[in-house]
């Protein structure tokens, strides 16, 4: 960006600013920019504006669209991904809005920032069962990149098809799954001509059912060096080059550890339960054994953000004891929100889902573990299987990228989480080897959820 670039952004600043009557005070209240940098700005002495900062002061200037992409131009932002937008025929490049708060993921944003950021990472996979937050942890980090750095975005995902038209959503099936025919991999080519050198993130969410192609993603990569693939999956993909990022529950309350309620609620688990129950009941007032009883919920549900958002939407019909006490009884019966008119259960799916992914000696050892109900260390899948230490750690990675067990923070001792317990005994109560021989993906073996016994848990 030229100097004589950072004087027009500064006038265009000057220029709205006086147009709607506001003094450079009262612009830096609204935008949250320091007067400092504004007047920086608008004199020219700053001529790099970070590209948040150029969004805080269109928003405190209350700028059309078209008013915003002119100061952004003048900025030096958004021509990236303007020119690729307009080269690919979309009409955004920017990031879906996030859905929810997010919580407890600071360490986790800036670790998958910084890997994208500095190429470390070109192609990496986000892990983790159903519920866990990969979508999210996604969205936060491609806004950031987005909004910080002016990355452009690509956003494909089954849940926002419109978010691209239909010939690069095709395109990026032949690049990443099945090429159909010689019209796809034609479109395929032609993304990675648009594409380029440019600098590009590609956001691949839900990729489940999308077999990427390893011979033409590491072709890919090497047409468009400064291309960076986000991908959120149930599983790692295997190509060479890819950093898997296995995305864990949120923190627990420790049972054994008799926190205050202050600590207790700097919990993330706990924080978060706190975010949705403002929700159902706004206003709320807490008192200290709603804190204690709100733990022993978060410890039930593992932390799995999705258990915690649902759970909470039965607060509206239940108080913290009679929740408490269905979430024993009856654990999978209320992963689904109370909002919710249909009966699917997108937890307990996704809980089994990931265990038909095993094979039938993993699905073996994780039954063992569900009948021990106790913590476990490599050692004791070794005892089970009679393998090497090497060889149980590959089951225990397994067990870990699937989502269906928990470590604790030194990675020496493990937990089946509480969910995966609860369906143990749903499944087959009283067999010690519940999990189905069938092929990958095989939902059908696995009975439905009612009626539930209660389950014991290794935390009562």
């Amino acid at each position: 960006m030229s100097v004589l670039d950072g004087r027009r952004f500064g006038r265009l600043v000057r220029d709205h600013r006086m147009r709607i009557g506001l003094t450079q005070r009262q612009l830096a209240d609204l935008s949250t920019v320091s007067i400092r940098a504004i007047r920086d700005l608008e004199h020219g002495r700053a001529i790099r504006p970070r590209q948040d900062t150029v969004r805080l002061i269109a928003k405190g200037l209350r700028l059309s669209d078209r008013q915003r992409a002119d100061l952004e131009a003048a900025a030096g932002w958004g021509e990236d991904g303007g020119q690729v937008a307009g080269d690919l025929g979309v009409e955004s490049t920017t990031p879906p809005s996030p859905q929810g708060v997010i919580v407890g993921r600071d360490d986790e944003v800036a670790a998958l920032e910084e890997m994208l950021l500095t190429g470390r990472g070109r192609l990496v996979t986000v892990t983790g069962v159903t519920g866990v937050g990969k979508t999210r942890l996604a969205t936060e980090v491609a806004s950031r990149l987005h909004a910080g750095f002016g990355w452009p975005v690509l956003w494909n995902s089954s849940e926002e098809r419109d978010r691209l038209p239909r010939r690069i959503r095709t395109a990026i099936s032949a690049l990443f799954g099945d090429v159909s025919s010689p019209e796809d991999e034609a479109g395929a080519k032609e993304l990675a001509a648009l594409i380029g050198d440019r600098r590009v993130l590609l956001v691949l969410d839900g990729t489940r059912s999308l077999p990427l192609g390893h011979d033409r993603v590491t072709a890919f990569l090497g047409e468009c060096p400064e291309v960076r693939i986000l991908s959120t999956s149930g599983r790692p993909h295997g190509i060479p080059g890819e950093q898997v990022f296995a995305l864990m529950p949120l923190e627990l309350p420790d049972v054994r550890d008799q926190r205050s309620s202050a600590d207790l609620l700097r919990v993330a688990s706990v924080r978060l339960f706190l975010e949705h129950l403002r929700t159902v009941r706004p206003g709320f007032t807490l008192h200290d054994q709603d804190v204690q009883l709100i733990a022993a919920i978060c410890r039930r549900l593992d932390g799995l953000p999705l258990a915690l958002e649902a759970a909470a939407s039965w607060l509206a019909v239940y108080d913290f004891p009679v929740l408490l006490q269905c979430l024993t009884e009856e654990p999978l019966n209320l992963l689904s929100p109370f909002t919710e008119t249909w009966e699917r259960n997108r937890v307990e799916e996704g809980l089994k889902g990931a265990i038909a992914l095993l094979d039938p000696d993993q699905r073996a050892v994780l039954a063992r573990l569900c009948e021990s109900g106790s913590a476990f260390s490599i050692g004791r899948i070794a005892e089970y299987t009679g393998h090497s230490l090497t060889d149980s750690g590959r089951v225990l990675r397994e067990l870990l990228l699937r989502g269906l067990v928990r470590s604790d923070q030194h990675r020496v001792r493990f937990q089946v989480l509480n969910l995966v317990h609860a369906l143990h005994h749903t499944v087959v109560p009283d067999a010690p080897m519940p999990w189905p021989e069938g092929g990958t993906g095989d939902h059908s073996a696995f009975p439905g959820p009612t009626p539930h016994a209660h389950v014991p848990y290794r935390n009562e």
